[in-house]
């Protein structure tokens, strides 16, 4: 009997680990997409110039820090330093760090005020407490 409770408790952590494989796949399917734009040349991996002068459609202003924040940023996903940042290393980056690249933010975290998850904001204390 013992058994079955803990054949009971993997099944359970098995079904509720399935819905987070399957946003990992669609997060890496979209990091794979966006890294394809990316990739002007298309020799599989992004260069500094590549991913620097990269704008997306939806950011058109150009900031006078643009270009160094955005070689900060392929600082960081160029994980072994080699100059260029390879799709494994900017999947691993999309997946860590979310739609927008914030660390342990998924696509929609933070929307609600007060949370970094995305989920609604805990209730307030009780008066009193």
């Amino acid at each position: 009997m013992r058994n079955l409770g803990w054949l009971a408790l993997v099944a359970v952590m098995a079904l509720a680990a399935s819905p987070a494989r399957a946003d990992d796949a669609k997060k890496a399917k979209h990091a794979e997409k966006k890294f394809k734009k990316m990739d002007s040349n298309g020799d599989g991996s992004l260069s500094s110039a590549e991913f620097v002068g990269f704008t997306p459609k939806h950011q058109k202003h150009e900031g006078k820090n643009r270009a160094t924040h955005r070689q900060k940023k392929f600082d960081k996903i160029d994980t072994n330093h080699d100059g260029k940042i390879t799709l494994d290393e900017f999947v691993a980056w999309k997946q860590a760090h979310g739609h927008h690249g914030k660390k342990g933010a998924g696509k929609h975290a933070g929307k609600h005020k007060g949370t970094t998850n995305g989920a609604a904001p805990a209730p307030a204390p009780a008066p009193g407490n």
